[in-house]
């Protein structure tokens, strides 16, 4: 069905041969000179007989017809509106369908013997309430003016970059816990030129070919990560800076080679080390950027690290961030470890993962050690889960063993399951606290176990689609942009390799969560001081509250979250 607008008259429509149309005024038949409103009902009747069949002699629809197939714009209820992410508004139920099931809905609110000529009009504004992915928590809001890349004056350079060095100078002194910038620090920045840019690509391990349709084909991963990276840094700089970049100020490094963790980062290496091409534009580039997904999070991790270690890449000129998507840092789900699928039809590589829901295994410390080496010099990195995820558990892929103002956690939602409600306004209040640099009270963990895909192909492959998401890639930008955290810690160039400037818990995966374990951190969130004393995550916490109370879960083990979480309601 199309919608004929004024000025788009067709030719058959003119004004020499405009027929007539009757209306009834007062009892009585009278006929005036279509209007353009007409037309469009004309347009309306002969489209839509051709899709319902039977709409051709109906009478016309009066403006009162027209008016009752009008969607509302979302709920009414001022709390139910606070439940959503995106649109205060709230959003009406009919949001993602398509005409076909407009139509069905008008036929069963209208009834058979309905009078209603042609198929309903669409919604006026369907697009402001259509559900799209989402990443979460944004980080947008929170740049700061200051976070420019437009140079300054030579002489501007050169007294901030010398108050830059007297400050680290200070500050020089690893710390041990995570402490609050200093009003000097606050004052100093170190203004940046960016001109060139080397994007580097890491996939994760080759599924066997059951689990390819899962998890995703590895062939050729590296290279839309780096390109999706491209893009979004491209997309950034010319809206929020206005810089166009050229064509050959980015460099795409796709780097491919599979095998156990280790392995793998030695082949890695050799490819950036051997193209003397990847070298030097690696050591030119003013932003460096990796885009890892899965078992690809750790080999970026211990690759990022030597290639500081050894000089080939130098934070203290260079801004470097990696993003980490459905990282494999605590592991994969411990119970997927007794599936027939991984002990038959899977490679060392992929049962070499699960030595990584042990804290004290041999591959767990290394990934260890090389993550406080590069957190300590001043890499940022962005840690993003997924919403059904069938392979990762949340608190695995958004690092919550480790405790660093330099990591950003963040959570992907397809549109197809997003739904602004309890849980997921919950889930994402945790990754707040984390990236404020409190406690959630090991909120995430409980969580995850409610958020886990289905292995074999059923429903959303949260897994594999994370990375499809141009808006993961645009929050990586946004972070290595921004500016210090409030409670930040200096970076230090010179950090010795086994430095412990980074509070890390010794996180192996539990094999079963207790359930009744969720009433007890939520009672502990509520009675937090360093949240009530917070501003905003006080506000989301009594937002939270009052979501509890229009939320109505569908599926059994959601009912039962609810359920348990009935004692809420005394503190409402």
């Amino acid at each position: 069905m199309q919608l004929v607008r004024s000025g788009d008259r067709p030719p058959h429509l003119t004004q020499a041969n405009t027929p007539a149309v009757s209306s009834e005024v007062e009892g009585h038949h009278e006929l005036r000179p279509q209007t353009e409103q007409d037309e469009v009902d004309v347009r309306l009747d002969v489209e839509g007989s051709a899709d319902a069949g039977t709409h051709s002699n109906s009478p016309e629809r009066t403006q009162g017809e027209i008016a009752s197939t009008d969607y509302p714009p979302g709920p009414s209820n001022p709390v139910a509106a606070v439940a959503s992410h995106t649109n205060p508004e709230g959003k009406d139920g009919r949001e993602n369908k398509d005409h076909k099931e407009l139509l069905a809905d008008s036929k069963s609110e209208h009834g058979a013997t309905s009078q209603v000529s042609g198929p309903p009009l669409q919604p006026t504004e369907p697009i402001k309430y259509r559900r799209q992915n989402v990443v979460l928590p944004s980080y947008e809001p929170e740049l700061l003016p200051d976070n420019t890349v437009v140079p300054e004056s030579a002489q501007k350079q050169v007294f901030h970059r010398l108050l830059h060095t007297v400050t680290n100078w200070i500050y020089r002194k690893p710390a041990e816990e995570p402490r609050r910038v200093s009003i000097l620090e606050r004052l100093v920045r170190s203004p940046h030129t960016v001109r060139r840019i080397a994007v580097v690509g890491v996939h994760g391990w080759f599924p066997g070919k059951f689990l390819q349709r899962v998890v995703g084909e590895p062939t050729g991963t590296s290279g839309r990560f780096a390109e999706k990276m491209a893009t979004a840094v491209r997309m950034f700089f010319s809206e929020r800076y206005n810089i166009m970049l050229g064509e050959d100020a980015i460099t795409l490094m796709p780097l491919e080679g599979e095998g156990k963790v280790e392995r793998r980062v030695e082949i890695l290496y050799r490819q950036l080390v051997e193209s003397q091409q990847w070298r030097k534009k690696l050591w030119e580039a003013d932003m460096v950027f990796f885009s890892a997904h899965s078992q690809g999070t750790p080999v970026s991790v211990m690759l990022l690290s030597r290639l500081i270690r050894e000089g080939l890449v130098d934070v203290s000129r260079q801004k470097v961030c990696l993003l980490a998507m459905a990282g494999i840092t605590h592991g994969p789900y411990p119970s997927l470890k007794s599936s027939m699928i991984v002990k038959y039809f899977e490679a060392d590589a992929a049962r070499e993962l699960f030595e990584f829901n042990d804290a004290n295994s041999e591959i767990a410390k290394k990934y260890v050690i090389a993550m406080r080496h590069m957190l300590s010099c001043g890499v940022r990195v962005v840690a993003i889960g997924s919403w059904y995820d069938q392979v990762v558990p949340l608190y695995s892929a958004v690092m919550h063993g480790f405790h660093h103002p330099n990591i950003y956690r963040g959570l992907y939602i397809d549109g197809a399951d997003y739904s602004p409600d309890f849980m997921s306004h919950l889930v994402v209040f945790g990754l707040k606290l984390r990236n404020n640099g409190l406690s959630d009270h090991n909120l995430v963990v409980h969580l995850s176990d409610i958020l886990a895909g289905n292995l074999y192909g059923f429903g959303t492959q949260g897994h594999s689609a994370i990375y499809e998401e141009l808006n993961t890639y645009t929050l990586a930008v946004a972070w290595t942009m921004g500016a210090k955290p409030a409670w930040s810690i200096p970076p230090r160039p010179s950090a010795p390799w086994t430095s412990n400037a980074m509070v890390s818990q010794s996180l192996s995966a539990p094999s079963r969560l207790n359930p009744y374990y969720l009433p007890w951190i939520m009672a502990r969130l509520i009675d937090d001081p360093a949240i009530r004393g917070h501003p905003t995550l006080r506000k989301d916490l009594d937002d939270l509250l009052k979501m509890y109370e229009i939320w109505e879960p569908s599926t059994k083990q959601l009912k039962e979250m609810r359920y348990r979480l009935e004692p809420l309601r005394s503190r409402l």
